[in-house]
C-alpha cells in the first residue's frame, strides 16, 4: 500500500508515528458511535439476541481458514465468540454461515489502546481477496 494512500486512511496518525513505530493506534479510541447508540437504545429496542453458530465444518470456513494459514503462515483453529456482531441478525435471517475474519486482536477491539500492526490490513485484503476468488469460482 503506498504511504500517500495509508496517510490518508489513519487520518494524519502516521505523521505522529516514529519511523520505527510498528502500530497505529485505533481512530475511534474508547468506542464507537454505535456502540454507544446501542447502549442507549437497548432498553428500547432490546439487546437480547440468540446465539448463532456456525459448523468448523462447514465448506467457506475451512477456505477460509486455509487461505489464513497461507497468507499468514499460520492457520487458525475455528471457534466461537463471546461479543456482539451483526451475525446475530444476519445468519437467521440469511440463513447462512458466518465468519469473523479482520485485522487486529478482538481483544483490543473499542479499547484506548485499540490498534493493528501496518502490515495487518494489507494481509487482510489478501485474505479477503483470495477467499472472494475462490469462493466464487
Amino acid at each position: 500500500m503506498p504511504e500517500v494512500e495509508l496517510k490518508r486512511m489513519a487520518g494524519g496518525e502516521t505523521e505522529r508515528m516514529a519511523r520505527e513505530q510498528k502500530f497505529v493506534r485505533g481512530l475511534y479510541s474508547g468506542g464507537t458511535l454505535c456502540d454507544e447508540a446501542i447502549l442507549l437504545l437497548s432498553d428500547i429496542v432490546g439487546n437480547d439476541r440468540a446465539p448463532v453458530e456456525t459448523s468448523p465444518e462447514e465448506p467457506v470456513v475451512r477456505i477460509v481458514a486455509d487461505i489464513i494459514g497461507e497468507v499468514t503462515g499460520k492457520r487458525p483453529v475455528p471457534g466461537g465468540a463471546s461479543y456482539y456482531t451483526d451475525g446475530a441478525v444476519l445468519v437467521p435471517a440469511l440463513k447462512a454461515p458466518m465468519i469473523i475474519c479482520g485485522p487486529g486482536d478482538p481483544g483490543l477491539a473499542h479499547q484506548p489502546n485499540e490498534h493493528v500492526e501496518i502490515s495487518s490490513p494489507v494481509q487482510a485484503v489478501r485474505i479477503f481477496t483470495l477467499a472472494a476468488i475462490r469462493l466464487l469460482q
